[in-house]
């Protein structure tokens, strides 16, 4: 019989297959993200208080600080509306916010807020 010793290659280290190899990178992504997730709430002092909320990142500063289910909740850290046509179309200003996405991730990276006046 020919063929490989399988999963077993001895020293205890067996061989994964791709599907195995992209569950465990989709795992640690999802643990990563709620890391993300729980160190933000800390940040804001949401954290340990019981909060139903879920929240979901901002477009703008990728904090998690836009509450699932609510239409332009505006985000705590960086003053964003979020604006789902907006979120989908980064460089348009047609929306809730008098600027584009885009714009306002830059206006994030160099002031710390959204929308500069």
């Amino acid at each position: 019989m020919m063929g490989g010793r399988g999963k077993d290659i001895g020293s205890g280290y067996y061989q994964i297959d791709i599907d195995e190899y992209l569950q465990r990178i989709n795992v640690n992504k999802i643990i990563e993200e709620s890391e993300e997730k729980r160190n933000s709430m800390q940040k804001n002092g949401l954290y340990g208080r019981g909060s139903t909320s879920l929240l979901k990142k901002c477009a703008c500063c990728e904090k998690y600080t836009i509450p699932v289910n609510v239409e332009h909740a505006i985000c705590e850290v960086c003053g964003w509306i979020d604006d789902e046509y907006q979120n989908m179309h980064p460089e348009s200003n047609k929306g809730s916010d008098p600027i584009s996405l885009n714009m306002a991730r830059e206006n994030f990276k160099k002031y710390g807020k959204a929308i500069v006046l």
